[in-house]
């Protein structure tokens, strides 16, 4: 066999295997893949029962890029070697604003909603970031149930407001 054909077999095999490790890569970034490991199936069925359900775990637990990743494949490995020991695999993936403006641009731009008076600007200029407020919106707590923001939730910083119901057309529209 000539030195030519050695050289394109050579490459189509290298360019088969990439193919290939990358069709299983992207098996593993599946949803439903983080939702069969013991430790994360409550997660999976909080995010199911969420308003985010159409969007992968990668979408918010992957950093963009190659680094991205390259970060999400190790946090993956180290995820199933923790549940093939035996043990409770982590969440150490931290989730900054930077995934939630991939979809919600325009949030820190809201001034009000259809029923509630609340600019997202003034809450970013003091360093509240959006799990602050809408974070159990996509997870519940320890993997329980999605939930919204309530009265409770404002209540962590605003408790004087909200003790003073003659406030309320504070923060409601009527």
């Amino acid at each position: 066999m000539s030195n030519g054909k050695i050289q394109a077999v050579a490459l189509v095999f290298i360019v088969l295997v990439i193919a290939g490790v990358a069709a299983a890569s992207r098996n593993y970034e599946r949803s439903g893949y983080c939702g069969s490991c013991h430790s994360m199936a409550p997660y999976y069925e909080s995010w199911q029962a969420s308003n985010h359900a159409s969007v992968e775990c990668v979408g918010c637990h992957t950093g963009p890029g190659v680094v991205g990743w390259a970060r999400g494949k190790a946090d993956l490995v180290r995820m199933i070697r923790a549940e093939r020991a035996g043990g409770a695999t982590t969440f150490d993936v931290e989730t900054g604003d930077e995934f939630c403006m991939g979809c919600h641009p325009q949030a820190k731009s809201i001034k009000e909603s259809e029923t509630v008076k609340v600019s997202h600007a003034v809450h970013d200029a003091i360093g509240l970031d959006c799990s602050s407020c809408h974070g159990g919106q996509i997870h519940g707590e320890d993997g329980g149930p999605p939930t919204t923001i309530t009265h409770d939730t404002c209540d962590m910083c605003h408790a004087e407001e909200i003790d003073d119901y003659d406030l309320c057309s504070k923060c409601h529209k009527w």
